[in-house]
């Protein structure tokens, strides 16, 4: 509703610049929002039917915790909560899928928040205790009622619906983590005083040994320089709206809405990256990935694909036929810049 009322207004009216960005401010936080409820529907469905596949690999688990911090505080005045993080000095080492790992911990951090009332602290801890990572996030917000807390982790279970509350979700966001969380072989835990006591969600994470950390690579940008990238997309309006993203980053984009086209429009162009739909019609993303591996012009060209698609089978065709990288639709803009800041790098 306030996107479609949004739209209309923009429509009606489009000359107070001041209104226009406070639409589109409005719009983007409540398309996230949309973002994170349908997400959250279908990882459920997912997990439900043993589907998730956990691309694991030895990470410092600070680095993954400080990520979704930062991510957090990008809207913290708008929210007032403040967030205090206190990480140990000593590296976190885990065996674990970051982004699986990254959406456990933005969840409890965002539900933290949700429920603080939009003021207080939220406090985010992390360390090291007999072998295991443990993590905390600790809130002094609405609390829960102790009978609640036994069955916080399951599948649509919520507390008490606050009238004021804005925010809510579908009561899936904890059962997803404790579900990812235990394909790590770790635990979860909650607590509560009661209502009006705050609440506290743990984490623990079996740790491994600390030189298995060196082995991976340090995602971090070693450049700067300027990249050509296909964008191909049916959805028309996906991929403009990519193109231009990515022309407001410092790319050169290109951008096609079918297989026959990208291949034409690759001639001359030498991208160095491709951001490639799988599901289109005639020629898909599977078929127009081996062609353009087979491309003697292209040795050095990174293919990532950007789908609706994401089951197992899904992801072991696109091993197959050359593709390194795989994420969901809508791609999140931190999972655009590290495949952008891994070409540059490499």
């Amino acid at each position: 509703a306030p996107i479609g009322n949004a739209l209309k207004v923009l429509e009606l009216d489009d000359s107070d610049y001041a209104r226009r960005r406070q639409l589109r401010e409005m719009m983007q936080r409540q398309l996230e929002h949309l973002v994170r409820l349908v997400d959250d529907l279908l990882e459920a469905s997912r997990l439900s039917q043993g589907k998730i596949q956990l691309e694991r690999g030895h990470h410092d688990l600070r680095a993954i915790l400080r990520e979704c911090v930062e991510q957090a505080q990008l809207d913290e005045d708008q929210r007032k909560v403040r967030i205090v993080a206190r990480f140990p000095d000593a590296p976190l080492p885990v065996h674990a899928d970051p982004v699986r790992m990254g959406q456990v911990f933005s969840n409890l951090l965002n539900n933290a928040r949700k429920y603080s009332n939009g003021r207080g602290v939220v406090e985010v801890t992390a360390s090291a205790v007999d072998g295991e990572a443990f993590v905390c996030f600790r809130d002094d917000g609405i609390g829960m009622p102790r009978d609640l807390v036994p069955h916080v982790f399951e599948l649509f279970t919520q507390g008490k619906r606050e009238e004021h509350r804005l925010h809510d979700g579908l009561g899936i966001g904890l059962a997803l983590v404790r579900g990812l969380v235990e394909m790590h072989g770790g635990r979860v835990s909650a607590h509560s005083d009661g209502p009006g006591a705050g609440s506290e969600f743990c984490v623990w994470l079996p740790l491994v040994e600390a030189p298995a950390l060196a082995a991976s690579r340090d995602a971090r940008s070693t450049g700067g320089r300027r990249l050509r990238v296909l964008v191909v997309d049916d959805n028309v309006d996906a991929a403009q709206s990519l193109g231009l993203l990515l022309r407001a980053m410092g790319h050169e984009p290109v951008v096609a809405h079918d297989g026959a086209s990208a291949l034409a429009q690759v001639e001359g162009f030498h991208p160095d990256l491709a951001l490639l739909d799988i599901g289109m019609p005639g020629m898909d993303g599977y078929e127009l990935a081996r062609r353009l591996r087979e491309d003697a012009a292209l040795p050095g060209l990174v293919i990532a694909a950007v789908t609706g698609w994401g089951e197992a089978q899904d992801r072991a065709r696109a091993d197959a036929v050359g593709f390194d990288h795989m994420f969901r639709k809508p791609i999140g803009s931190g999972d655009l810049a590290r495949v952008i800041e891994g070409v540059r790098a490499a």
